[in-house]
């Protein structure tokens, strides 16, 4: 079951929440839902899987094995086809 409810936005708010949806590449409603959820909503814990991989993580910036973050940016830019 669905509800709709009518909010009051700004123009700068609204551009704001396009801009932010189509980054994730959601809708408006979409995100706003989204968004609802993580607010109103308990994190859940880790799980084992996700500590270790976390835990690996931390591993290895401490033995200096990252990628500067120009390289990534550029990288996640190609992927979405910005260069």
């Amino acid at each position: 079951m669905s509800k709709t409810i009518t909010i009051e936005l700004d123009d700068d708010q609204a551009s704001e929440l396009e801009a932010v949806a189509r980054r994730m590449r959601l809708t408006p409603e979409e995100l706003v839902s989204l968004a609802l959820d993580q607010l109103t909503h308990e994190p859940k814990p880790y799980t084992p899987e996700q500590i270790a991989q976390i835990e690996e993580g931390l591993a290895q910036i401490a033995r200096g094995e990252t990628v500067p973050h120009e390289e990534v940016v550029r990288k996640a830019r190609a992927l979405v086809g910005e260069e």
